[in-house]
Order: C-alpha cells, then sequence, then structure tokens
C-alpha cells in the first residue's frame, strides 16, 4: 500500500531511541559490567537479522498472498514509498524477539533486539538508496545496488539487500552479464563525455575507435540482467 513519507522514513529516527532504551535497560541490570553481553547479543541480533531478511524476502514477499501481492506493487513501480508503515515492522521485532528472550536474559533481550533493529534500519537504508540515490561505479553502496537491480529483473534471485552472503550459500546469486568493472564503467563514462567522442570528421578521414573503445562499446549493447545460478 502507498504510504507517505512519515509513515515511510519514521524508523529512522524511532530506531536509534528504541536501541538507546534497550542499552539503558542492560545498564540498570548491572552498570557496566553488562556492556560486553550487550555486544555481542547485539552483534548476534546482526547477524540474525541478515538470514532473517534474506527468508522474509525469498518466502514471504514472493510467496505468501497477502505479502506477494504488496511486494509486486514495489516491483512494478519501485520508486514509490509502498509498504507496510514503518512502526509495525519495528514494533513486531520488538516484541517477537525482546520478550522472548527477556524470559531468560534481561541483557541479552536487550543486546538482541538491539541488533536486530540495527540490522532492519541498515537493510532499510541500503534499499532506499538503491532506488533513490544517485549511487555509481566505485562508490560503497554500488555492489548492493547492482545485486539489487539484478532481483528487480529476476526476482527468482538475489534475495538479499543489506549482504549478499546468503545467496551466496543458498546459491540463489543473480549476476548481470556483461557488467563492466568499475574500472571500465569509469572508463566508458569518459568516453561518454562529448570531448572524448572521435568525431564524425575524423571517421572520414580514417580515424576509427581504438579496438579497446569497441569493446567497450559492444559491452555496453549486451543484454541486461539475467540469474547466474550457482557459485
Amino acid at each position: 500500500m502507498p504510504i507517505n513519507k512519515f509513515l515511510y522514513f519514521g524508523d529512522f529516527l524511532a530506531i536509534p531511541l528504541a536501541v538507546i532504551v534497550l542499552a539503558y535497560f542492560a545498564s540498570t541490570a548491572g552498570g557496566l559490567w553488562t556492556a560486553p553481553d550487550f555486544g555481542v547479543s547485539l552483534l548476534t541480533g546482526l547477524a540474525t537479522w541478515t538470514l532473517v531478511e534474506y527468508a522474509v524476502h525469498r518466502f514471504v514477499y514472493h510467496h505468501a498472498p497477502l505479502f506477494s501481492a504488496l511486494h509486486d506493487s514495489h516491483h512494478q513501480a519501485p520508486n514509490a514509498f509502498i509498504g507496510v508503515p514503518s512502526f509495525v515492522s519495528s514494533g513486531f521485532i520488538i516484541v517477537v524477539c525482546y520478550f522472548p528472550v527477556r524470559m531468560f536474559d534481561d541483557v541479552a533481550a536487550s543486546g538482541f533486539t538491539s541488533g536486530m533493529l540495527l540490522g532492519y534500519a541498515a537493510y532499510m537504508f541500503v534499499h532506499h538508496a538503491t532506488h533513490h540515490l544517485a549511487i555509481r561505479p566505485g562508490d560503497w553502496l554500488y555492489k548492493a545496488r547492482v545485486r539489487h537491480m539484478a532481483h528487480h529483473y529476476h526476482d527468482n534471485a538475489n534475495f538479499g539487500v543489506s549482504t549478499g552472503l546468503w545467496d551466496w550459500v543458498f546459491n540463489t546469486t543473480g549476476a548481470r552479464r556483461g557488467r563492466p568493472s568499475p574500472q571500465d564503467a569509469n572508463a566508458r563514462l569518459r568516453l561518454s563525455r562529448p570531448e572524448a567522442r572521435p568525431s564524425a570528421v575524423g571517421h572520414e578521414h580514417g580515424n576509427a575507435p581504438s579496438p579497446d573503445e569497441g569493446k567497450r562499446r559492444n559491452r555496453a549493447r549486451l543484454p541486461i540482467f539475467v540469474p547466474r545460478l550457482g557459485r
């Protein structure tokens, strides 16, 4: 469903506040002595989130009736603000992570839930960036963008957004055939500038493009995303 910007971006403010509150809860259980346990639990939550992200995207967003219809709307309009209100997702994470673990250990519950929330925030940021930010070859999110754009062309691959680890583990990695390296992409960008293009007069005098330039142009004409199943 379409949602407004407040509901779309709300978790970027709510999640840091929730983590601060959870850290405070942990500190009240034993002061600074709880910091190592809290940190280990947080890292465990972060790692767990990456698997949850992969599983939810693959099995829920693409197969569960209600969620698959909603997710299909995102595939049809990838730049639109579509989804459930952000607070619903973060609230659900708190309910299913904090309260069950708290029955065994207060500090572990706060740390694990904080890690899950921060992992979810990272997922939201990377997903938003791949669709809305101008990410260029060589940027730190460039690989994530290429990986996620491949998923939009072939939704049977690349279910991980914040990381491609679990796609590699479960053999669902997709690739873009003929995708140039960042170095080749930067070279092609330079060639696209008017001052770098061979002029028509030059061609008349026999100054044809170099073999390397011809190869780069041919790579630019290759088909776009195809899945590459297998490592």
